[in-house]
């Protein structure tokens, strides 16, 4: 709520005054004893990765974020511009002594055109990135020359579909002519109020623009821009929005969806409202009627930020859902409920940037796993880690672990056992075969398991004769075990005959490396003079 106030106040000194990385998110899973003991139903919850100003953001009010054609994410905050390559973040700020750095501090808008030119909106001037140069050209409000902006508070920038790119002030709307690299400020003849803090702007399919301000409604204009119809009022397509903010306007379905402080409206083609979001009339499954910003995740899904969190909206079940900022930093939710921005980029994660901690990251890959035996509450001091994993031929997937031993989970039943025996602590690699599990401990014991008797053998030759490089691990076929040893040599062993055999290298002195079988047993092995060999278990 503080933070809701600071910026609002913002808002209302600016208009009484001068107006003035690519990631790859990886998933750790960890399992906790408690999970282990039974299973866990967990609702499918959306994750997200944040990005604060502990990992190098130059602060944590963002209020804009874009990509350009290079992959990089800029992203606009309080205190200065940021450009994210994926792993590190580079800061570019005003100073007075450069003429070319960017024209101020405050970033309220980030923008790239269809011929791929960053644009940055700021509290006091527009700037123009040149990447060859990396630096900036700034345009002002000059009082001498009526080409230039009528004022240097910069709220949208935005390119309609002849491109033609418009920078809206909070003094009016501008048309930037890239020729001459000027500005012509626009007036509309006929409109019923001067428009200032135009906060949003949008071409319908129409051609129509319409005009979304701060605190003055929302209007329509025609393509020539010869007049103009507040929604508030009496108008020609009887359409009545009497929300005096627009903050954000999307087509998504066919439909234009309208971010105002009076909940969402969704209007269609034909300007009727055909649906009207708060939360009055969602039951406050709707977090806040002010709606900041939003965006589609696909075609089932679209995301709302608002003052009080984050819902979603599926388009065929209608169902909305809510998520906010948990104080546990496990359950990877939100970092601030207060969602200012939504960005989806051609990966197609979904940018958060909210007033207060940063940016939230989500990604719909991660998005597939299922940590359906992670318990986000329990204490850290009792969290485990997963060693290996094999899956016998009923379906079982079992796992081991230091702390927890050798588990199956039963992916019928849903359920998740212990397996108890004397080494099941230290227990290194599993490998599988039909309804037999093969068990390598830490000491370089195996075990065999008979996953539907339940009969446990230990091989008790296997330590002092296998002679494991356990680099590469083992692999196993029909019950026969194939490894490389410490010589270098392909080796077999035969349980039920408790027999070793050993095969050299085809070169003498050359040492067999990595080993892997095809699905017609075929072992393929690498050798550490960089020959690729193929060995027929069949012929040997």
């Amino acid at each position: 709520m503080l933070l809701a106030i600071a910026y609002d106040f913002q808002c209302f000194l600016n208009k009484v005054s001068t107006y003035t990385r690519l990631l790859f998110i990886s998933a750790l899973v960890m399992l906790s004893y408690t999970a282990i003991a039974s299973t866990i139903p967990l609702e499918s919850a959306l994750k997200f990765k944040t990005l604060s100003t502990q990992d190098g953001l130059s602060q944590s009010y963002v209020f804009s974020i874009a990509q350009d054609k290079q992959g990089f994410i800029w992203i606009a905050t309080e205190d200065g511009l940021n450009r994210y390559d994926g792993q590190t973040f580079t800061h570019y700020r005003h100073n007075d002594n450069k003429p070319h750095s960017i024209a101020d501090n405050f970033i309220r808008k980030v923008f790239v055109d269809r011929q791929g030119t960053l644009w940055v909106g700021t509290n006091n001037g527009l700037s123009r990135y040149n990447p060859e140069l990396d630096n900036f050209n700034n345009y002002y409000n000059e009082t001498t020359n009526i080409n230039s902006l009528s004022d240097n508070v910069i709220w949208d920038i935005y390119q309609d579909k002849k491109n033609t790119l418009w920078v809206t002030t909070a003094n009016g709307m501008h048309r930037y002519f890239p020729k001459s690299d000027s500005f012509e400020p626009v007036t509309i003849k006929q409109s019923p109020t001067k428009l200032r803090d135009i906060k949003t702007l949008f071409q319908d399919k129409n051609n129509n623009y319409w005009i979304g301000t701060y605190d003055q409604g929302v209007f329509i204009a025609n393509e020539k821009l010869t007049y103009l119809q507040s929604l508030q009022h009496k108008n020609k397509w009887q359409l009545t929005i009497p929300a005096t903010s627009l903050f954000d306007i999307k087509e998504i379905d066919g439909n234009y969806w309208l971010a105002t402080n009076q909940g969402v409206y969704v209007v269609n083609p034909n300007y009727k409202v055909i649906q009207h979001l708060t939360t009055a009339s969602t039951n406050q499954q709707l977090l806040s009627d002010e709606i900041r910003t939003i965006e589609a995740l696909d075609d089932s899904n679209v995301w709302l930020g608002s003052r009080n969190g984050l819902n979603t909206i599926n388009l065929f079940t209608e169902e909305i859902k809510a998520y906010q900022s948990s104080a546990n930093p496990n359950d990877k939710s939100l970092s601030q409920n207060w969602v200012h921005t939504i960005f989806k980029d051609k990966d197609e994660r979904m940018w958060l940037g909210n007033l207060g901690t940063g940016v939230d990251i989500y990604n719909p890959i991660t998005s597939l796993f299922q940590h359906k035996l992670f318990n986000y509450h329990h204490n850290e001091s009792n969290k485990v880690s997963v060693n290996s994993f094999a899956q016998t031929a009923d379906g079982k997937i079992w796992f081991s672990s230091e702390q927890l031993g050798l588990n199956y989970i039963d992916t019928i039943k849903n359920t998740t056992s212990r397996f108890e025996f004397s080494d099941s602590n230290n227990i290194d690699i599993l490998r599988s075969y039909n309804d037999t599990l093969w068990i390598l401990t830490f000491s370089n014991e195996l075990y065999q398991l008979n996953t539907r008797t339940n009969q446990l053998i230990h091989h008790k030759s296997w330590k002092n004769n296998a002679n494991l490089n356990v680099t590469f691990s083992f692999i196993v076929d029909e019950n026969m075990i194939w490894f490389i040893d410490n010589q270098g040599r392909l080796v077999t062993y035969n349980p039920e005959k408790i027999l070793f055999k050993h095969y050299n290298a085809p070169i003498k002195g050359e040492q067999l490396q990595a080993l892997q079988i095809d699905d017609k047993s075929n072992i393929w092995l690498t050798s550490n003079l960089g020959n690729l060999y193929k060995f027929n278990t069949n012929t040997f």
